[in-house]
C-alpha cells in the first residue's frame, strides 16, 4: 500500500514514461514518402499539442485545483 504522496510520485512517474513513449514511438516511425510523411507529421504533432493543452488546461479551469490553480501551476503542489 502506497501513501498519498507515494502514489502522487508514482503517477507522476507513469505520466512521464508515456511522454517519453510517445516520443520514442514518434522517432521510429517508418517513411512511406515526403508527401505521406508530411501528413503523418501533421496528425502527430497534433496528437502532441493535445497533449500539452491537456495539461494546459486542467490549470485554466477550477475543476482540478479550484481557487488554488495559480498557486499550484507556480508551486507544483497541491493540498490533499
Amino acid at each position: 500500500s502506497l501513501s498519498i504522496q507515494e502514489a502522487m510520485n508514482e503517477a507522476g512517474k507513469m505520466i512521464i514514461q508515456r511522454y517519453d513513449d510517445f516520443q520514442c514511438l514518434r522517432n521510429e516511425l517508418p517513411s512511406w514518402g515526403k508527401e505521406i510523411d508530411s501528413q503523418v507529421n501533421k496528425y502527430v504533432d497534433a496528437l502532441a499539442s493535445g497533449i500539452i493543452a491537456n495539461a494546459v488546461w486542467s490549470f485554466e479551469t477550477p475543476r482540478y485545483f479550484g481557487k488554488e490553480r495559480e498557486k499550484v501551476k507556480r508551486t507544483r503542489r497541491i493540498k490533499l
